[in-house]
């Protein structure tokens, strides 16, 4: 009998591959926590890709046009008419929130990093 060599699962491809779905899961965790949406001011915005994507447009029109004004779709599916100021507020608020987000993952693969990341810390620390 012969043994495939190749197929052998060695001690360290065990942790190379833990290691690798440990940040997978960091990464979704943050994807989760990015995309949940906010509340600021009053208003629950959206957070997601797409919103995120064009509140930037809007935030670019309203840099060059300060009387611009936009009906902007909040989560419930109202609507809320936004000034250019407002805009800009919005924009900030969700870049600021999801930059967060990015920070908290950051932490989590400095601790994995170091070894002092636990199951248990993936659940703490990101931002509301």
């Amino acid at each position: 009998m012969s043994v495939d060599w190749s197929k052998l699962n060695t001690s360290l491809d065990k942790s190379v591959t833990a290691l690798a779905a440990t940040k997978a899961d960091i990464a979704s965790r943050r994807f989760t926590a990015e995309t949940r949406g906010i509340t600021f001011n009053g208003m629950s915005v959206y957070t997601d890709r797409t919103t995120q994507s064009k509140l930037t447009g809007a935030a670019l029109r309203a840099t060059r046009d300060s009387t611009y004004t936009v009906d902007w779709k909040l989560t419930g599916n109202t609507f809320v008419s936004l000034t250019s100021a407002q805009i800009l507020a919005v924009a900030d608020a969700v870049g600021d929130y999801v930059q967060a987000c990015y920070k908290r993952e950051a932490a989590l693969l400095v601790a994995l990093g170091d070894g002092t990341y636990t199951d248990a810390i993936l659940e703490e620390g990101w931002p509301v």
